[in-house]
């Protein structure tokens, strides 16, 4: 999952990468943690930091149903629904 992230496997499918939007993913790159450097270790930091907010999600839904916060978990399915739209390179075929 980290790897087909790297530039060397996005490179091998110039057309495809073309053929998405240049802003798609802009927004995500703008958290003070996201790391912009190439390699293995940055690019897995970033999809941690994609990942965290479902993860973070699971870890408090025992809790809200103890201490019901609805505007809370609201918030948290709408960041859940928000980091889902993330488009990760994918090799066709």
């Amino acid at each position: 999952m980290v790897s087909l992230q790297s530039e060397v496997f996005k490179k091998l499918s110039k057309l495809e990468q073309n053929s998405l939007p240049a802003h798609q993913n802009a927004q995500f790159y703008r958290h003070r943690w996201w790391q912009n450097e190439a390699g293995w270790k940055n690019i897995l930091n970033n999809l941690r930091l994609i990942v965290q907010p479902k993860i973070f999600l699971c870890l408090l839904t025992p809790w809200l149903l103890v201490f019901p916060i609805p505007n809370l978990m609201q918030g948290l399915l709408e960041l859940v629904d928000i980091m889902n739209e993330f488009k990760p390179y994918l090799p066709s075929g």
